[in-house]
């Protein structure tokens, strides 16, 4: 049995080797998510994961963080445009909305304020 508590330092600086295609980072942590996954998996779900299944969903999930992470970071996400300020007597509309599938109801409001004064109120 390992000691994770005294190994975790040498664990997570072990890389794995080719032909797995994960090179630029560890494995270990994957593993042993993956093994958390399967142990709540059994226990709550009473489905049990093959080894092989483990270790091959660790991999899945390292090399998609991995790829993630090695994106182009030149490229910049899109910024919001600069709004022209709001002149303060202009309507504010403020509105909500939920939708209960299963029974295909819906629920909308909205408040109309002028001024920072309500001016009509409406729950449907």
């Amino acid at each position: 049995m390992i000691d994770l508590g005294s190994s975790w330092p040498d664990l997570s600086k072990q890389y794995c080797l080719p032909p797995v295609g994960i090179s630029t980072g560890p494995l270990a942590p994957w593993i042993l998510w993956s093994l958390w996954v399967a142990r709540k998996k059994f226990i709550f779900e009473n489905k049990e994961i093959l080894e092989e299944d483990v270790i091959t969903n660790a991999i899945t999930a390292a090399k998609e963080w991995l790829n993630e992470q090695t994106r182009d970071s030149s490229v910049k996400p899109p910024t919001n445009p600069q709004r022209a300020p709001i002149p303060s007597n202009t309507p504010v509309l403020k509105t909500d909305a939920a939708w209960k599938g299963d029974s295909l109801i819906a629920g909308l409001g909205w408040i109309l304020e002028e001024e920072l004064q309500k001016v009509e109120r409406m729950v449907h």
